[in-house]
């Protein structure tokens, strides 16, 4: 066929099959299978891991794809997928599924992508009451949708039915667990998970690192590194980057610089991939304050052939309490990644001005922001929960300031004293009254005390304040 066309042509064809003959040659072998309906062909394979150096040099949206599709995991920037996992301590994959059970879980794929976690739960109320384990599949996809929308109350009632309480459903669970913070109901979930005799996969230990990070406890984290490590048995499939970046973060989040720098170390000399651009995110988090360190890492990450996102150029802005070199990083930002939503920046600037008091900083940051678009009350602020935080800060601030300035400018002469008195922060039980030797001279049921404005003394009889204040001493 290729004979009778043009040289150009049969250029085009041979640079188009070489690349899919590379393609190929790196996809798993459950991929490569033909299926009428590939649905129910890849739910019922088995998880086959994929090798970060054979896809390195592919371009990045198609190492995204691979990554996305065979780890399970990550993709290579780190940002965690979730994948209908294959149960393997259950032989699942000679299980026939009916048609009736392919069109639900077709149907819950697309809840599952779109989160719609209500037509979710109207599949599961139409499964049987006496669903047994051959409902397994169903039930698994429909706790997989609500883990991943987040529905706590409904995940647990689902995990509660299941035929099975399987790896991948605990590994659902924990994950939605982690995400939510809610630490104390994980480790109830990890410790049914061990009672039971349900074994732990790599993917269990990911999401216990996940947990870790978020309550920055670094030992534990650690640890579970340490027990994958261990396991040779878990290392077929395992994504070494994302392993190595949770107890990375962990670690960066409680300060812990060192454990962070030998991470980092032992991941790039052990064999098992090359530091990602999240890593040295981590490092730079973990500098804290120290600016000068943090830089150095940033550059490192430019070095190695990465470029700055926006988690990069904010970690590196939160390294400096300066507001005017933050203002240097953030134009640099702006300069480098001009598409990039700036709303996490003007709410780190918002709240590195509130620490330094400084309004005018405050109101530069503000009017930027209107500038560009974004009204600090407008529906596009509020929806990123860090400048709303700020924002809500900068309104407190505000008012502390206004209350401030209202009691400088009291005066008897605009307000009575006992006014002043009453719209003062503290109360009379806290401030301070005359020496004893003044306040024994009162007649009795009198009390003193000095009136912050002029450092004059005033009066008031005690079972009348409002109406016996008076700045003339009473007589005995």
């Amino acid at each position: 066929m290729l004979q009778s066309k043009s040289p150009v042509v049969k250029a085009r064809f041979e640079t188009h099959l070489s690349v899919i003959l590379k393609v190929w040659a790196v996809l798993p072998t459950h991929h490569k299978r033909l299926s009428t309906s590939v649905e129910t062909e890849s739910l019922n394979q088995p998880f086959n891991g994929i090798k970060h150096e054979r896809v390195q040099s592919l371009p990045m949206a198609e190492q995204d794809r691979l990554y996305r599709n065979t780890t399970g995991l990550t993709d290579r920037h780190g940002r965690a997928y979730d994948r209908r996992y294959q149960v393997k301590d259950r032989d699942w994959n000679t299980a026939v599924l009916t048609e009736e059970q392919q069109e639900m879980i077709r149907k819950l794929v697309k809840c599952k992508k779109s989160l719609d976690w209500e037509r979710a739960l109207e599949i599961y109320q139409a499964l049987p009451e006496n669903a047994g384990e051959e409902w397994q599949p169903v039930f698994r996809s429909v706790l997989h949708c609500l883990c991943k929308a987040l529905r706590y109350q409904e995940a647990k009632q689902v995990f509660q039915r299941l035929p099975v309480k399987d790896t991948p459903a605990y590994n659902f669970m924990l994950l939605m667990l982690a995400r939510l913070q809610h630490l104390e109901e994980f480790d109830r979930v990890l410790g049914d998970m061990d009672a039971e005799a349900v074994p732990r996969n790599a993917i269990t230990y990911c999401h216990i690192m996940t947990s870790c990070a978020t309550s920055h406890n670094w030992s534990e984290a650690l640890s579970s590194l340490g027990s994958l490590k261990a396991d040779s048995t878990l290392h077929d499939g395992s994504n070494w980057a994302v392993a190595y970046l949770l107890p990375m973060s962990a670690c960066a989040r409680a300060k812990q610089r060192l454990k962070v720098e030998e991470l980092l170390k032992e991941y790039r000399s052990s064999g098992k991939g090359t530091p990602q651009r999240n890593h040295y995110n981590c490092l730079i988090v973990a500098c804290g304050s120290d600016w000068e360190a943090a830089l150095k890492v940033f550059q490192d990450l430019r070095a190695e052939g990465w470029r700055p996102a926006r988690p990069d150029w904010h970690a590196l802005m939160r390294c400096h309490m300066d507001f005017q070199e933050q203002r240097k990083v953030f134009a640099q930002m702006r300069h480098d990644l001009p598409d990039a939503l700036p709303e996490e920046a003007w709410g780190i600037l918002l709240r590195t001005a509130i620490l330094n008091d400084d309004l005018d900083a405050a109101d530069w940051v503000l009017q930027d922001m209107r500038e560009n678009g974004c009204d600090p009350d407008s529906p596009r602020a509020q929806a990123v929960p860090f400048l709303k935080r700020a924002i809500s800060s900068w309104r407190a601030r505000q008012k502390d300031a206004q209350l401030q300035t209202a009691w400088e400018s009291y005066s008897p002469s605009s307000l009575t004293a006992f006014e002043s008195f009453q719209n003062r922060e503290g109360s009379t039980k806290s401030e301070s009254t005359l020496p004893v030797s003044a306040a024994s001279e009162l007649p009795r049921g009198w009390q003193s005390t000095i009136d912050p404005n002029t450092g004059q003394p005033y009066y008031w009889r005690i079972e009348d304040p409002a109406g016996t204040t008076t700045w003339e001493r009473p007589a005995k």
